[in-house]
């Protein structure tokens, strides 16, 4: 996983366009650099959208078949992602970063058998924490917050799928927006909801209060809550992440 150390919010006054990697949206003591280490994916050869790639992301994403009724009424832009039961026992963080080269791991290999296995049989509630720790994550995840509820699973499907793409390019923004083409997303209406400063504050508090909260120290980490006890669990290997949780469920 990857560490994310202290971080500290940006202030809503700082005007910053997050669409652009030339601007900095906020600082951070990062512990250790984006995509630092033997894990790094490899570098972009363009900035042109693969549209192969892009239809393949959209029409493989899995686990973006949820029956409708998963999605909540609560799903604003400011409102954080949760599926299952909205009255389980156990509540499932997901601690997550869209340019964190592992959490695509976790979202292509874990996140599937942890849904159909915990969430489909209303077992417990999952909650998605978007932890953007730096400009390109930031647009993303206010990008995902901002496209209609129920092409959401599918455009961050996309957005992982095509993570080596899109994270080392100089314009990201543009690959972003192609993918919610694609979907079919109303853009018009996404950029004027990513340009709201409270938004963007509101994703800022959710990713410190909770990772506080929780002693989250880098990502992706899972956190299952059961009668206040919290057990963190980190890495990507699904069968020790489907052991863990259903121990706390009282399986074993």
């Amino acid at each position: 996983g990857y560490a994310v150390g202290r971080i500290t919010s940006a202030h809503a006054s700082d005007k910053m366009d997050v669409a652009e990697e030339t601007h900095t949206t906020e600082k951070a003591d990062i512990a250790e650099q984006a995509f630092a280490g033997k894990n790094t994916p490899a570098r972009a050869t363009s900035d042109t959208p693969d549209i192969n790639r892009i239809n393949q992301a959209i029409n493989s994403a899995k686990h973006g078949n949820l029956p409708a009724e998963s999605v909540q009424p609560s799903w604003t832009p400011e409102a954080l992602r949760t599926w299952g039961n909205a009255k389980a026992d156990v509540s499932v963080y997901l601690f997550s970063s869209l340019t964190c080269p592992h959490c695509m791991v976790f979202h292509e290999e874990v996140l599937p058998k942890l849904k159909e296995t915990f969430v489909q049989t209303g077992k417990v509630k999952l909650i998605y924490v978007d932890m953007p720790y730096d400009a390109k994550a930031l647009t993303g995840t206010l990008l995902t917050r901002c496209i209609s509820p129920a092409l959401y699973e599918k455009y961050i499907t996309a957005l992982f799928q095509n993570q080596t793409v899109w994270a080392y390019t100089s314009n990201p923004r543009k690959l972003m927006d192609s993918y919610a083409t694609a979907l079919g997303a109303d853009t018009k209406a996404m950029r004027a909801c990513v340009s709201d400063m409270n938004l963007r504050k509101k994703v800022i508090e959710q990713r410190d209060n909770l990772s506080t909260l929780y002693k989250v120290r880098g990502m992706p980490t899972v956190v299952v809550v059961k009668n206040g006890e919290a057990t963190k669990i980190t890495g990507t290997d699904t069968p020790v992440i489907l052991a863990k949780i259903k121990s706390v469920l009282g399986e074993e």
